[in-house]
Order: structure tokens, then sequence, then C-alpha cells
């Protein structure tokens, strides 16, 4: 009898051998997922975070395009969240740690939160939209990015 950890790992062999795929050039491979491509890693920690995640009314997800001021859009939300829990500047997570670190990708996300006190979960996603779970979203109108793009 096959372990439930080896037929979950084969279920997901079994998909990602069954996407196009073509090579890429950050990854050996890239996949067709859900109309995107991806290394399997991500296929992979997209199908965890589908599987495990189970939404709250107060989860947060920054949803952003790259390059488009994401570390400051998480800064801002990591901010907000937490002004009554860090309510002191002289502690606060943001003088010594990075904001890509206080709000981790939807893929980094873990079945057992890390801090059992923790009420929501605030998570950031640049995957394709059909990876995000509904919540509540921050997001930044992305006009100033396509306006210097053109420049």
């Amino acid at each position: 009898m096959a372990s439930k950890g080896g037929q979950q790992a084969n279920e997901e062999d079994e998909l990602i051998l069954s996407l196009r795929e073509e090579k890429g050039w950050a990854f050996p491979y890239l996949y067709l997922f859900q109309e995107f491509w991806c290394p399997s890693t991500l296929i992979q920690q997209i199908n965890i975070f589908r599987k495990y995640f189970q939404p709250k009314d107060s989860d947060v997800v920054v949803a952003s395009f790259p390059k488009s001021g994401t570390t400051w859009l998480k800064a801002l939300t990591f901010a907000i969240v937490n002004h009554q829990r860090f309510s002191s500047i002289e502690n606060h997570p943001l003088l010594t740690s990075n904001p890509h670190e206080l709000v981790p990708p939807l893929y980094m996300f873990h079945a057992a939160p890390q801090d059992p006190k923790q009420q929501l979960h605030l998570l950031s996603q640049h995957e394709h939209l059909q990876a995000i779970t509904p919540g509540t979203y921050t997001s930044r109108n992305s006009a100033p990015t396509s306006s210097s793009d053109a420049l």
C-alpha cells in the first residue's frame, strides 16, 4: 500500500507530466498550468495552497503586478493591519524586517500557521488570479506602471 505522502507526490507528478511543456530560461522547463506558464515547483505549491488554505473573513491578500510598487504595498498593508499590535515605533517589525518577509507569497502558506495567536492570514501574490482564493484585496492602480513602461 502506498503512503499518503507518496500517493500525493505521484498525483502531482502525473499532473505535471500531463501538462504542455516548454524549455525555460530561469527554470529548465515551464508548464502550461491554468492558462499560464510556471515551473513545476510553483504548481505544487499552488496545489498545496488550494488544498489546505481555509479563508477567513479577516484574511488579506496583497495582489499586484511585478514591479508595480509591491514592496511599498506590502509595507503599507502590514502597517495598517498590525497598527494595534505594534503601536510603538521602537519595536516595529518594519524597522528590522523586509516587507517581503512580513507578507509572504501565497505559495509559502503552510497548513498550520506559524504563530498560533495569528488571527488572520496576510499573504501576497504575483501569480495568475486563478491561484487566489476570494478575500479582501489591497491593490494599486497600474496606470502609472503602464505609462512609465511606454517612456
